[in-house]
């Protein structure tokens, strides 16, 4: 990705201000310098371009000039797929477009942008001196892993460390080892938790079920007594419901019976009830609207007879209106005329005045002096070009004088310059030292060979534990060493013996010390209460079976002694059993636990035997396979040493794999060193540059370094020779032309003066004389327009006043108005009054003779209503059936009386139904007059009687219920257990689930933190390599570079002292070098970053004079490296310090430099 070309729109300051970077030149460095002064716009070009990719900031401190709203930053950006325009303004939404002002998604440039936010965009490709001081600080403060956040960001991990972090975090707050706090010792708790429970639930089966069928018994009769309550319930309410319908019914009937009494009435709409009323006033009415009407007509007709019209005065109203503008255009005459002619007056003895002025007779007639416009303007453009003419001769003359001592001094300088060649060898010359540098063999070499000697330390004592083994390194590759996959088999099978021989031992203790406990236990058992066990109690009821037998046999006092004396100690022993029943149960326990645990013990001896014999052998055939190795190792290493010894043989290997490949990385480097050397010196002999064969690196490059500051100095000295004669060349032609362009101009003004009187009045006339001249003849110019003007308003002005008046007499004389001894005004106001008087009159009879019409239209209409409202009284009385309207009043009062009985008996009807549930008012008179009310009475009070014993029992039982629902639910039962049973089994699930987790998430962690941990060990050592080679090439060799030692748990970096090998931190360095420790830090992120992408897909890197600590030859260096990183992407550098101008061009002949002015 690269700026192929930035335009500031509108931004800060700018307008339409366009930097083009060009086109990528194949095999150049993208390189570009922008200079310009303090408050140029270098800062707010570098923020255009972090506005341009991330978006234009909310707070942005650049809308000052344009507003907010009107702010845009246009780019043309080269991307691996193409070239695209776009355009970005300060928006909420949708700020960002293309070429066409079409809207584009952030991601049109974010997917470039390698996964990279504005922080990290800024914080590693945006710098000014505060962000790269910030930057350089906080890499050194990263805690021991110097690139963690440079590589971070070029391998997409800026995230990774935190996610691991989290992840042991969540494992250790299930389980840590040696903790006593954490989940699974909780969810242990909880299991014994419920394990108490448990036996506080065992209750006895038959106590529970008792509890249950009292339960069901409560819960029928409940129910029964609630069926019962429901259905007096319902009976009581249906009584309730007749009693409240009877007097319902009784009043239904009377309103039926009312209306038979009104007899039969027509079917008319009880609305109509005040229509007669309404007819026989609206006629009234009507009759004597139109006796009036028909009165007010006549007297009209009689006013309109007596008005009489003048039509010959009528006639004359329209040339008479007329007259309106004439009349005021007099008045206006008769006010403004002598103004007028006092004005011409004045004129008049003006332009006397301005003839005399311009050197002219005063009666003389001022419209001959007066110039056309092309004289004028012929005039006014010698006038005003004889300024700049002039003053172009003088500067000519000036300049070519200038220029010619100029040349003189360039001419002396060349000539005593030295002598160099400047062609084919200076370029020559030029390649090889640029090539030369950039290719850093010295420092190459120096560092490899540094790195050699430290891997060599590495390798031997790499080799130190190694012991008792000794040898070369070729001994060290010829050892036939088992691989790691059966060394850890036989780790863990001598483990596993170890663990099982152990685990055989402690078995054989804890079955002895179970079997110790468990005689104990039966002797204190037998003690205690004088019981035996079960087989104790039958060899006692042996031996009084024998006596008794022995007895039958001999029959004789011995035998019956003895026989008592068994029978005696059997009794004693039956008697104890009986009275300590519980403690033989235990004893008959106990006895039976002893049998077993003895067995038990048995088995776990010959175990535990067995498992030593497996360990002997096992360890034999390990010794005899390490002796296979080597014969150094003695017969009591055991696989846990040679275990740690191969983690030592790897060790070795690779310390000695790292020191064959840099050996041969030295040998390389050495070569391209002495085939650089010798480059130099044919370059050098090629410019005659004398140079001695011990002459190292540094000073050839100074010695090619210098000659191509002389040639570029010549080469300098002859290019300004050469601008200084065409210089000169120019100014003499110059000069001439301006010689030229005033002899003509000369001549052109002789000509324009000579076309006018001004040539014969004033025949050496001057500029100055021509302009006041001109300038007196624009005033006379307009004083005549002026008078003439005049003239003109005054004649028209004596023409309206005549024909006014001509046209008053005229119209007066027609109507007989008598004109002598009177002025056209009072003329013109007499006619105004009698043509006034008589529009009146007509006015007035077109008043009256419109009324009329209206008065006859009433008429007519109120004849049309009074005959409609006879028929309307027509129709409603045969309607009706009657002759006269107060009949008709009569039988609508009746009717309206028969809807209201009717409405009544509907909504009685529609209560009586509702409440009776039957289909019509007949069955409801049915069925509340089946009982009288003596029978009502009595059904509802053993109803009620019915619902309040129901109801107690109903209660009764509900309470009794309750109290067996609280019996059960104290005893738990068999539900109780079960749900302890079902937590119990939850928690044992939870705890395997969350354990094969814990074990998961802890070999993953481990797996994901040694992947993370080789590749942050790879990377950081290429990167201290690069930040080193960087370093001593900015602070010229007076650090040999960086490294690393360890403060506590903490990485320290340190700047290594050229000599001396004393190391200094970033705190001790002066503030320049500390500057250039940052940037070389920087710069080694940016080449890592470089690595793992392709050109096209690197973002721009820009920077803001951060070289303002750097003295001229470190800032040489520094744009060395920067022109390295241009190699791979585009590096825009922004300065206001025009010498890094010429510094950057030497280093990078390619450079592009843009100047704000």
């Amino acid at each position: 990705m690269r700026l192929r070309r930035l335009n500031l729109t509108r931004y800060g300051k700018f307008a339409a201000f366009p930097f083009d970077f060009g086109e990528l030149k194949p095999g150049a460095p993208d390189f570009h310098v922008i200079f310009g002064p303090n408050e140029a716009g270098k800062s707010t070009t570098l923020c255009a371009i972090l506005d341009l990719l991330f978006g234009i900031e909310h707070n942005t401190r650049y809308g000052y000039l344009h507003g907010f709203d009107n702010m845009e930053i246009g780019a043309e950006v080269e991307f691996s797929s193409g070239m695209r325009e776009f355009r970005r303004r300060k928006k909420r939404s949708n700020s960002l477009l293309d070429g066409h002002g079409d809207p584009l998604p952030e991601t049109a440039i974010l997917d470039e942008m390698a996964g990279l936010s504005r922080e990290d965009y800024r914080f590693m490709f945006s710098l000014d001196e505060a962000m790269l001081k910030k930057g350089g600080e906080a890499i050194l403060a990263s805690k021991g892993d110097l690139g963690q956040l440079l590589f971070s960001a070029s391998a997409g991990l800026a995230d990774l460390s935190q996610n691991l972090s989290s992840i042991r975090e969540e494992n250790e707050a299930f389980f840590k080892e040696g903790g006593r706090k954490h989940d699974l010792a909780k969810l242990k708790e909880d299991l014994k938790d419920l394990a108490e429970k448990r036996n506080e639930f065992d209750t006895q089966a038959s106590a529970y079920a008792k509890l249950v069928a009292d339960r069901k018994n409560a819960e029928e009769s409940y129910n029964k007594a609630l069926d019962d309550r429901t259905r007096a319930q319902r009976e009581k309410e249906t009584i309730e419901a007749i009693e409240i319908a009877l007097p319902r019914i009784v009043k239904f009937e009377d309103l039926a019976q009312k209306i038979s009494d009104l007899g039969e009435l027509p079917d008319a709409a009880p609305e109509l009830k005040d229509t007669p009323s309404k007819l026989r006033d609206e006629a009234i009415r009507l009759e004597t609207e139109l006796k009036g009407a028909v009165a007010r007509a006549a007297d009209l007709e009689r006013e309109i007879d007596q008005i009489v019209v003048n039509e010959s005065i009528l006639k004359e109203g329209e040339a008479f209106a007329e007259l309106d503008i004439p009349r005021s255009k007099s008045l206006a005459a008769l006010e403004d005329l002598p103004k007028r002619k006092i004005d011409k007056d004045g004129l008049n003895a003006k332009i006397k005045v301005a003839l005399r002025d311009i050197g002219r007779d005063e009666n003389e007639t001022a419209h001959a002096l007066l110039l056309d416009a092309r004289t004028k303007a012929r005039l006014k453009e010698l006038g005003d070009s004889w300024g700049t003419l002039n003053t172009a001769l003088k500067s000519a003359k000036r300049e070519q004088e200038q220029a010619a001592e100029k040349e003189r001094k360039a001419r002396e300088k060349r000539s005593s310059a030295k002598v160099v060649d400047t062609g084919d060898g200076l370029r020559l010359l030029s390649g090889v030292v640029y090539h030369v540098r950039a290719g850093s063999f010295d420092t190459k070499v120096s560092d490899a060979r540094k790195k050699a000697h430290r891997l060599k330390a590495e390798f031997d004592r790499a080799t130190a534990p190694l012991s008792p083994w000794s040898g070369s390194a070729e001994d060290l590759r010829s050892l036939r060493v088992p691989d790691k996959a059966l060394i850890a088999q036989w780790s863990s099978d001598v483990t596993a013996a170890g663990r099982a021989l152990k685990d055989a031992e402690t078995a054989v203790q804890a079955l002895s010390a179970d079997l110790g406990r468990l005689l104990a236990e039966r002797a204190s058992a037998s003690a205690g209460f004088g019981v035996m066990s079960d087989s104790e109690a039958a060899s006692r009821r042996g031996d009084r079976e024998k006596a008794w037998a022995e007895h039958r046999r001999r029959l004789d006092s011995n035998s019956a002694d003895a026989f008592e004396e068994a029978l005696r100690a059997d009794d004693l022993v039956m008697s104890a059993r009986i009275n300590h029943a519980s403690e033989v149960a235990k004893v008959n326990a106990v006895a039976a636990a002893i049998i077993v645990k003895e067995a038990e013990r048995k088995t776990a001896i010959e175990a535990c035997e067995k498992a030593k014999d497996e360990e002997a052998a096992l360890l034999k055939k390990v010794a005899d396979a390490l002796n296979f190795v080597s014969g150094h190792f003695s017969e009591k290493m055991d696989i846990l040493a040679f275990k740690d010894w191969i983690e030592g043989y790897g060790a070795a290997i690779r310390a000695l794999d790292d020191l064959s490949e840099v050996e041969d990385e030295l040998s390389g480097f050495e070569t391209d060193l002495c085939e650089a050397k010798s480059r130099l010196r044919e370059a050098l002999a090629r410019v005659d540059v004398a140079f001695a064969e011990s002459d190292d690196l540094r000073t050839l490059l100074q010695l090619g370094q210098n000659a191509l500051d002389a040639g570029t100095t010549l080469k300098g000295l002859d290019e300004a020779l050469t601008t200084a004669q065409e210089e000169l060349k120019q100014r003499d032609k110059d000069f001439s032309e301006a010689q030229k362009a005033a002899n003509q101009w000369c001549a052109d003004w002789k000509t324009a003066c000579e076309s006018s009187w001004i040539g014969q009045t004033h025949p050496d006339a001057t500029t100055v004389l021509v302009s006041a001249i001109v300038e007196k003849l624009k005033i006379l110019e307009g004083d005549v327009l002026k008078h003439d003007d005049l003239d003109y308003r005054i004649q028209a002005m004596d023409d309206d006043l005549e024909n006014f008046e001509k046209d008053v007499r005229e119209i007066a004389e027609r109507i007989g108005v008598g004109v002598d001894g009177r002025s056209s005004l009072a003329l013109f106001d007499i006619l105004k009054a009698r043509i006034e008087a008589e529009e009146s009159r007509v006015r007035e009879r077109e008043r009256k003779l419109h009324g009329l019409a209206q008065e006859r239209e009433k008429v007519a209409k109120s004849r049309d209503a009074h005959d409609q409202s006879m028929k309307s009284q027509g129709e409603i009385l045969s309607l009706l059936g009657v002759e006269t309207l107060d009949a008709a009043l009569d039988v609508l009062a009746k009717i309206a009386t028969r809807a209201g009985y009717q409405e009544n008996m509907a909504s009685e009807a529609k209560e009586v139904l509702g409440r009776l549930k039957v289909a019509s008012m007949e069955e409801a008179s049915v069925k509340a007059r089946e009982n009288d009310s003596a029978q009502m009475a009595s059904l509802k009070a053993d109803a009620q009687s019915r619902f309040d014993e129901a109801d107690g029992r109903m209660n009764t039982f509900f309470a009794q219920r309750a109290q067996l629902d609280s019996a059960i639910e104290a005893v738990g039962g068999d539900d109780a257990v079960a749900r302890i049973e079902e937590q119990r089994r939850t928690i044992c699930l939870e705890i395997e689930d969350k354990s094969l987790r814990w074990f998961r998430l802890r070999a993953g962690v481990a797996a994901a933190e040694r992947g993370l941990r080789i590749y942050r060990e790879q990377h950081r050592s290429s990167m201290l390599s690069s930040a080193s080679a960087s370093f001593s090439t900015i602070s010229r060799g007076a650090y040999e570079g960086l490294s690393t030692i360890v403060d506590g748990a903490r990485e320290q970096i340190v700047g290594v002292v050229a000599g001396t090998k004393a190391t200094r931190n970033s705190e001790e360095m002066s503030t320049g070098t500390r500057f250039q420790l940052f940037l070389a830090l920087r710069v080694a992120g940016y080449l890592e970053f470089a690595k793992t992408r392709p050109s096209r897909a690197l973002v721009p890197f820009v920077a803001d004079d951060i070289l303002e600590t750097f003295d001229d030859v470190r800032s040489e260096e520094a744009f060395r490296l920067l022109v390295r990183m241009a190699q791979f992407g585009q590096v825009i550098y922004l300065t206001h310090h025009e010498h890094l101008c010429a510094i950057a061009q030497t280093v990078c002949p390619d450079v592009r430099l843009y100047r704000f002015d």
